[in-house]
């Protein structure tokens, strides 16, 4: 078992090959539909709720998928956006995190996020992003 202060290894692809991708948000149907057109992209997509009573959640969910990114719904509140770039990047220094947004965010906000997009750019855009920056990995 790993101490809450190692840092994940990152598998190369997802069970079938794929990168893995972490979808986090508030909104159940969202990030429903938005592993759906990831997974028709060719990525493996895996959802998560916050849940502030399972300590440490997110680096749980890193150490067993290996993301190569996490993608943060607009749906999360600003501490919630706060707390997940915080915990991943301890936990796994080189993920890349992406912040869906609907407007301008604060600088703590956006803090320790790798690229942020609005949610209007729509799914093609948010595919472009997420291939552009795995690629770049």
């Amino acid at each position: 078992m790993q101490s809450e202060t190692e840092s994940c290894s990152r598998p190369a692809a997802g069970s079938h090959g794929r990168p893995t991708l972490l979808c986090v948000g508030n909104d159940e149907a969202l990030l429903t539909y938005r592993c759906k057109v990831l997974k028709l992209a060719g990525f493996e997509a895996i959802s998560a709720r916050p849940r502030p009573e399972e300590a440490n959640q997110f680096v749980s969910l890193c150490r067993l998928y290996g993301p190569a990114m996490a993608i943060a719904c607009h749906t999360l509140t600003s501490n919630q956006r706060i707390h997940l770039a915080r915990e991943l990047h301890a936990a796994c220094p080189d993920i890349s995190l992406l912040a869906l947004t609907n407007g301008a965010l604060a600088p703590a906000e956006s803090q320790g996020y790798d690229v942020l997009l609005d949610s209007l750019d729509g799914p093609a855009e948010l595919i472009r992003q997420v291939r552009s920056r795995i690629e770049r990995s």
